[in-house]
């Protein structure tokens, strides 16, 4: 169940996602040329989204899909 209604979180996202630089899926200066995959930025805001909503800590709002360090360096960035 999401923290808020579709009604208005998707109106913040798009707000949200105007302000966020375009990154590529897989970085190309990798040693290797791979890695993990980036969490999508959608996926973190919602994460973020219920946690502030809720009032809650990182640690209590993150998912096998999104851990709580993910959910921490992406608000730093």
């Amino acid at each position: 169940m999401p923290a808020l209604p579709f009604c208005l979180l998707e109106p913040l996202w798009d707000q949200f996602a105007a302000l966020l630089p375009a990154r590529r899926e897989f970085a190309a200066d990798h040693p290797l040329g791979r890695h993990r995959r980036r969490i999508a930025d959608r996926t973190v805001f919602e994460h973020v989204v219920l946690a502030l909503v809720h009032g809650s800590a990182y640690e209590r709002s993150s998912t096998p899909g999104c851990s709580h360090r993910t959910i921490r360096r992406r608000v730093k960035q």
